[in-house]
């Protein structure tokens, strides 16, 4: 289970990773489980060096939301949003500026009180009447803290926004509405605020978009060995035939996480295999499924 939701973190590039066709509605339900999956966990079970700070979390659930471990994304939440759009994967950002005390507009010279809109409202305004789940990034005073805020629409007269961050408190994975999402906002921006250093107050938002994206395949040139985890000292838990084409679906050190076509992930050499890469479908947004909804709207 961690393997398969953990993976490694990934320091190559993918050639020509350009998105092959942008479409411009929600996700698919199997990609934000797969995510929460990993919000949550990391939240609650992973320690010491596994678990992951913000931008680490944000940027592995993003892989995960694609389904594509060698997406390159930034160090800081806004080279990672730059090169998303850059790929046709994320709108530009939308910025919201605080308000003082008194009602003014203020950027950090003065301290922040309210937000100048809502940021759900704004939420709402940039997914539209589109039903289903549709994915953000959340810049709190520029980069200071970077969330996932994922916005359940599958009932548009019933929306959900889940805050999505490395904290156990939060559990990885919390519900908000929009007066205490708004809230939220304001209350940590306040708490983060220093008369001293005077930073940024702004709120940046980025809605994510699912689009059509390559993948990459991996093949052995001989028969070879398939074991539970990234090592010979893994058992052996099946072989591939020379030419079997598996999905790679990770990376540690010289060896391959590959999903088969059970949905069961594996691991193979690296060296062993020829890579190649493959144009993937792009994702089909499906009708409600009553099993998810208790997972997702639930902690």
């Amino acid at each position: 289970m961690r393997r398969s939701i953990l993976g490694a973190t990934f320091a190559f590039v993918l050639a020509g990773g350009t998105a092959q066709a942008q479409q411009d509605g929600p996700f698919p339900e199997a990609a934000v489980e797969r995510a929460r999956a990993f919000w949550v966990y990391n939240a609650t079970e992973a320690t010491g060096s596994e678990h992951m700070d913000c931008i680490t979390t944000l940027n592995h659930a993003l892989r995960l939301l694609f389904d594509d471990p060698y997406l390159q994304l930034g160090s800081q939440i806004d080279r990672t949003f730059a090169a998303l759009e850059r790929m046709g994967l994320s709108t530009p950002a939308r910025v919201i500026e605080f308000k003082d005390a008194r009602g003014r507009l203020t950027r950090g010279v003065a301290a922040p009180d309210k937000l100048s809109e809502s940021a759900w409202a704004a939420l709402r305004a940039m997914a539209g009447d589109r039903p289903g789940y549709h994915v953000f990034g959340l810049s709190l005073m520029d980069g200071y803290h970077s969330v996932g805020l994922v916005l359940d629409q599958r009932d548009l007269a019933a929306p959900k926004v889940f805050w999505a961050d490395q904290w156990s408190s939060n559990g990885g994975w919390r519900e908000h509405d929009q007066a205490s999402l708004d809230a939220e906002i304001e209350r940590l921006t306040g708490n983060w605020w220093s008369s001293d250093q005077k930073p940024k107050t702004r709120t940046t938002l980025w809605r994510v978009k699912p689009v059509k994206r390559d993948h990459w395949t991996a093949a052995p040139r001989a028969r070879m060995n398939l074991r539970a985890g990234p090592g010979t000292d893994h058992a052996i838990v099946g072989a591939a035939a020379p030419g079997e084409a598996l999905q790679v679906v990770g990376r540690k050190g010289a060896w391959l996480e590959l999903r088969r076509p059970d949905g069961t992930t594996v691991w193979g050499m690296g060296s062993l295999m020829r890579t190649a890469r493959v144009a993937r479908p792009a994702p089909v947004v499906t009708a409600r499924t009553p099993g998810l909804t208790g997972v997702l709207g639930t902690n």
